[in-house]
């Protein structure tokens, strides 16, 4: 499990779109926070770029 800005990840999925900066593959991450609120963030493993989805 990888924890994020005091959330637990919870499921990872490989998309097939590509970040803008380094053109590697970009992850699509759900994340769980102490207020029981999911959050889902499209980010780059390589560059560390993130993008909260509403």
């Amino acid at each position: 499990m990888e924890i994020v800005n005091n959330g637990i990840c919870l499921q990872e999925k490989e998309l097939s779109d590509r970040c803008a900066t380094c053109r590697s593959k970009l992850v699509l991450c759900v994340y769980k926070y102490q207020s029981k609120k999911l959050k889902k963030v499209v980010r780059c493993k390589n560059c560390q770029t993130a993008t909260q989805i509403e």
